[in-house]
């Protein structure tokens, strides 16, 4: 395995929107640690990422990847994305533009779902009214 050119050990927190997120690393990888969506959501609108995100991110993945370094974004323990070396594009960030990024769109779902559980109560509700709509102008 190749090493990196860089090694980041690192133990620190940043405050964002009142929320303080945890950035850790033990060499080639890097933690970024979110108490919240709405603190990943804040970290985002952060520049550069408010001028142009999709650029920002490649970006982003260019100097990781130049390192030999990786990113994960957290959320309770659990990985929601990863950039950089060890990352590998998935379908859902090629369709929002995010190529080089690795995303789990079913665990970011599942932690808005915990975060928000009204507003999830009121799309699968909406998303059933829908499809129950479809379904009765379609029957004939």
């Amino acid at each position: 395995m190749n090493r990196p050119l860089v090694d980041i050990i690192a133990n620190l927190m940043i405050s964002v929107g009142g929320e303080d997120i945890h950035v850790t690393a033990d060499g080639s990888t890097v933690y970024i640690d979110l108490p919240s969506l709405q603190a990943g959501q804040a970290l985002t609108r952060m520049a550069p990422f408010q001028q142009d995100r999709e650029a920002s991110v490649r970006s982003a993945d260019d100097v990781l990847r130049a390192g030999g370094l990786t990113a994960v974004v957290r959320h309770q323990g659990r990985p929601l994305a990863k950039i950089g070396a060890q990352a590998q594009p998935s379908g859902s960030a090629k369709l929002l533009q995010m190529d080089p990024v690795e995303l789990y769109p079913a665990r970011i779902a599942s932690a808005a779902t915990r975060e928000r559980p009204l507003v999830a109560v009121g799309l699968v509700l909406t998303a059933v009214a829908l499809l129950s709509a479809l379904v009765y102008l379609l029957r004939d």
